[in-house]
């Protein structure tokens, strides 16, 4: 559906120009964010089952502004922080509460 759209930008008038640095950036997102990282994903709700794993996608988002503040050099505000615990906090009591429960489960209690 989007071929029409990709022909209006005329492509083969810049494609030659694009330095093989660009094409190798391409390939390594191709290959380590988009198939390794999905590929990790599912080792993982394998392993610890998928409602345990669900809580951790909370913590993409402190992921994105560590790295943005790192790579970036944005910069780090109170308010990122802040969030950060509060995301941190949710998480551990997520799993905290999810181990007590196994416990109690496993132990008949």
């Amino acid at each position: 559906m989007l071929i029409p759209f990709v022909l209006l930008e005329k492509p083969w008038e810049f494609l030659p120009g694009v330095p093989a640095e660009a094409y190798i950036a391409v390939v390594f997102m191709a290959i380590f964010p988009s198939c390794f990282s999905y590929l990790v994903q599912q080792i993982a709700i394998k392993e610890i089952g998928p409602a345990r794993a669900s809580v951790f996608i909370n913590l993409v988002p402190i992921f994105s502004f560590v790295l943005a503040t790192l790579i970036l050099g944005e910069t780090l505000q109170p308010v990122k922080i802040l969030t950060a615990a509060l995301i941190i906090a949710g998480v551990c009591i997520c799993q905290l509460s999810g181990n007590t429960k196994e416990g109690i489960i496993k132990n008949g209690k």
